[in-house]
C-alpha cells in the first residue's frame, strides 16, 4: 500500500493519498479544491486516481470532490447519513452516497465507513485495512473532524455559521455516542485527522499530524469524562467564533460551485474596493496606504481575512507580485476568486 499525506498551513488542513501498488489505483482522502499536488504524485508515483471520498461537507475550505469526478472522471464517494436537508446537493453522476458499514475498495485496499456524527450531522470515518499486504485487522482510520489529536470536532458550527437552531445540543450528545463506539476499535490503529493546530474546526488540537486511538484513549480530554453531561459542557464551552466565510464554504460544498482553474491577478483599476496589505506589520507601521487593513500573509491569513469576505465583492491585495499571487492561490482554496 502506498499512503502519502498533504497539508496545507494556511488551511491547517490535511488531505491524503492512497494507492494499491498491485493494481495502480488510487484514492484521495478530502480533497481541497486544486487537485495539482495529487495528480503530480500519482503521476510520478504511477498510479491512476480512480476514486476520491470525503469525511463530511466542509466549512472552512472548498471541497475539491467535484473536481476529481469531473476533471479525472472518477468515482467519488461522499456521506448518506444525516439529515436530508443538510445534505450534498447537485452531485455528479459518478457520486456514490455511503453509509454505515458500507466499504469501498481501492485495489486490494479497504476502508470501511463509520457514521461519526458530531461535527456535522452526516460526519463519516473511514477505516482502513491493507488486504493486499496480508492484513486482516485495520491499520487506520481517516477521522476528518471527529477526532483530532488532542480534541474532538465541534458541535456547533451548523448554528453559529449556519444558523440551524438548536443543533449544537444535537451534536454535542451525537459526539458522545461516537466517542463511546470510538472506545470498542483497537488501540493499534493509526489515527489520519483532517486538521491540526490551527484549525478553528476544534479549539485545542494538537500540532502533532497523527496519532494511535490507544493514545488518545489515555490523553485525550473527550474519552475520559465521567459522564454525557459533563463531556457536553466540556465540548461546547470556549469554542472560538467562526470565521464569516464559513457559511459561504458550507453553501457552497453543498450545493457545488465553479470548477478550480488557476486564478492570475491583475492590476487594479479602481480604488474604492476593500483593500488588504500583506506585508508584516513592521513595514506596515513604516508607511501604508491610508485606508488599507494589514493582514500578513502567513499561516493565520485565512482565519483573519476570513472575517471581511463578501463573496459578491472585489478586493485588492497590495504586497510584492510573488506574495500577492500565493495569497491569491490561498483564498482560491476558500472559493474566493475576486482579487
Amino acid at each position: 500500500m502506498y499512503f502519502k499525506s498533504f497539508y496545507n498551513q494556511y488551511l491547517s488542513q490535511a488531505s491524503y493519498l492512497i494507492g494499491c501498488q498491485k493494481t495502480g489505483e488510487a484514492l484521495i482522502m478530502d480533497p481541497i479544491r486544486d487537485l495539482t499536488q495529487y495528480i503530480e504524485v500519482a503521476d510520478q508515483e504511477g498510479f491512476r486516481i480512480t476514486a476520491a471520498a470525503e469525511t463530511h461537507i466542509h466549512a472552512d475550505y472548498a471541497s475539491g470532490i467535484r473536481d476529481v469526478a469531473q476533471k479525472l472522471n472518477a468515482t467519488i464517494y461522499v456521506s448518506g447519513e444525516g439529515d436530508e436537508s443538510l445534505g450534498y446537493r447537485n452531485m455528479p453522476v459518478t457520486t456514490q452516497f455511503i453509509k454505515q458499514g458500507d466499504e469501498i475498495s481501492v485495489g486490494h485496499i479497504k476502508l470501511k465507513v463509520l457514521h461519526t456524527p458530531g461535527h456535522t450531522p452526516e460526519s463519516i470515518s473511514f477505516l482502513l485495512t491493507d488486504e493486499g499486504g496480508g492484513a486482516t485487522v485495520p491499520m487506520g482510520l481517516f477521522s476528518g473532524d471527529f477526532l483530532f489529536v488532542g480534541d474532538i470536532g465541534r458541535p456547533d458550527l451548523l448554528e453559529k455559521a449556519v444558523q440551524v437552531h438548536g443543533s449544537t445540543e444535537i451534536g454535542a450528545k451525537q459526539m458522545y455516542q461516537s466517542i463511546e463506539m470510538a472506545k470498542s476499535l483497537p488501540d493499534h490503529i493509526q489515527i489520519w485527522p483532517g486538521h491540526g493546530a490551527g484549525s478553528p474546526c476544534g479549539k485545542s488540537l494538537g500540532a502533532i499530524p497523527m496519532s494511535t486511538l490507544g493514545y488518545e484513549k489515555q490523553t485525550n480530554w473527550a474519552f475520559n469524562q465521567p459522564d454525557e453531561a459533563t463531556f457536553i459542557k466540556q465540548l461546547t464551552t470556549d469554542q472560538p467564533a467562526p470565521p464569516h466565510h464559513f457559511a459561504q464554504m458550507k453553501y457552497i460544498n453543498q450545493h457545488g460551485f465553479d470548477l478550480y482553474k488557476p486564478y492570475v491577478v491583475y492590476p487594479s483599476t479602481t480604488e474604492e474596493t476593500l483593500a488588504f496589505d500583506l506585508r508584516d506589520k513592521e513595514a506596515f507601521h513604516g508607511g501604508h496606504k491610508a485606508g488599507t487593513i494589514n493582514i500578513p500573509y502567513h499561516q493565520n491569513f485565512i482565519n483573519q481575512i476570513g472575517w471581511y469576505l463578501d463573496y459578491e465583492k472585489d478586493i485588492q491585495l497590495i504586497g510584492d507580485r510573488e506574495t500577492v499571487q500565493m495569497a491569491t492561490h490561498t483564498l482560491q482554496l476558500i472559493g474566493y476568486d475576486r482579487v
